[in-house]
């Protein structure tokens, strides 16, 4: 079976390496990167199952460029995950079209339950 394609965006380097050595030991395809820049590109180039989004990356905020990432993969699931632990960011994050919110710090375990319960397995193509 073909492993999973995580796209993880996050700018805490130690953490982002973290998780994707983890997530690759579990035998996911991880692509990470620490910017938001050329994302779009990434997408089509990787065509990820799901998208790891950290909310707050350097001085952009990933809730609010998940929306326009969702007004054109619109079948791309987003999760978010933050140290901005507050409901109201919870709430901005789902409301924005996330399948998910994590909070900092998190147990891997819940983070491969959420990937499992929302990464898809469509084309490229299925995610327009």
């Amino acid at each position: 079976m073909k492993a999973k394609k995580i796209l993880l965006v996050d700018d805490d380097t130690d953490l982002g390496g973290l998780i994707t050595s983890s997530l690759i030991v579990a035998g996911y395809d991880v692509h990470y990167q620490t910017s938001l820049a050329g994302i779009e590109n990434t997408i089509e180039a990787f065509n990820p199952s799901i998208l790891i989004l950290d909310v707050e990356i350097g001085q952009e905020d990933g809730i609010t460029r998940a929306k326009s990432i969702l007004r054109q993969f619109p079948r791309l699931p987003v999760l978010f995950i933050s140290s901005h632990t507050e409901t109201p960011d919870v709430v901005r994050g789902v409301i924005a079209g996330g399948v998910g919110y994590i909070r900092k710090p998190f147990d891997m375990t819940e983070l491969q339950a959420y990937i499992e319960r929302f990464s898809s397995a469509l084309k490229f193509n299925d995610l327009r």
